[in-house]
């Protein structure tokens, strides 16, 4: 009936989410642990939860996708993933994170930020014991141990160990910026670029700042300016611990234990 009624008392004390029977918060708790018992028996991939074991084979072992966007007509693995997909059409952003008001279309992404307050990060490296939140930052962690650098500029032979690393380098090559500034006619490779840079032009600073309401006209400035007031400072100092809010302030602090002095005068 619970499924009739909405009601989900099952919470998981890590992030909040809310499940309609137990089996399913220990199949999540799985996701926080790190734990990954459900193995493909195809390629051996291992997945914490069942349903994403079923998804993985159906998207990567059979090709199906059943479930059809009737907008744009791309087409999922699974249901959740159409209703995911719908909210890029809706515009909707159901999910905001208390702490510092952002918002996100899914859950799943909302359930990663979080965690990104939470300081948790259950996916520890085996070489270097550095902490990931995600397994899939993990798994792109390892390639710098493995030196792995698979993926290379056709132009300059530069390589990487992601693809999408690739990908943002390429752009640098290429002549064409198609994204143009219609105020001040600079171009742009990435039509988030051109938004990025309009903000100034307009003088729109659509980010609120809940405890002081200071505001700022990108994401990037105001998720740096909140850390200001939640204490946290996640970059630490590894000779004498101390914590900064953000890692370029780190890197200036550093210089204090090298005595290195980086502008140095010509005369």
């Amino acid at each position: 009936m619970l499924i009739h009624t909405g009601e989900r008392p099952h919470k998981c004390d890590v992030c909040q989410k809310t499940f309609t029977q137990r089996g399913n918060l220990k199949s999540h708790l799985l996701t926080h642990s790190g734990e990954r018992p459900h193995q493909c028996d195809e390629c051996h991939k291992k997945f914490a939860e069942r349903g994403q074991l079923n998804a993985h084979i159906l998207r990567s072992h059979r090709g199906e996708r059943p479930h059809k966007c009737y907008v744009c007509k791309k087409e999922f693995v699974t249901n959740g993933e159409l209703k995911k997909h719908m909210h890029i059409h809706t515009g909707e952003r159901p999910d905001k994170c208390d702490v510092c008001q952002r918002t996100y279309a899914d859950r799943g992404s909302f359930n990663k930020h979080m965690r990104t307050h939470m300081d948790e990060k259950p996916h520890k490296c085996d070489i270097c014991q550095k902490g990931f939140t995600e397994h899939s930052n993990l798994r792109r962690h390892m390639l710098i141990h493995k030196g792995d650098k698979s993926h290379k500029c056709g132009v300059c032979q530069k390589s990487s160990t992601e693809r999408g690393n690739l990908t943002t380098h390429l752009l640098t090559h290429a002549v064409e910026k198609p994204h143009k500034c219609n105020v001040c006619l600079k171009q742009f490779m990435k039509n988030g670029e051109l938004r990025r840079h309009m903000l100034p032009h307009t003088g729109e600073r659509p980010h609120r700042c809940a405890v002081c309401q200071k505001t700022f006209a990108d994401r990037g400035s105001f998720n740096k300016h909140m850390l200001t007031h939640m204490a946290e400072k996640p970059h630490k100092c590894d000779v004498c611990r101390k914590g900064f809010t953000e890692r370029s302030n780190l890197n200036r602090h550093l210089l204090t234990h090298t005595d290195e002095k980086s502008h140095k005068c010509a005369v």
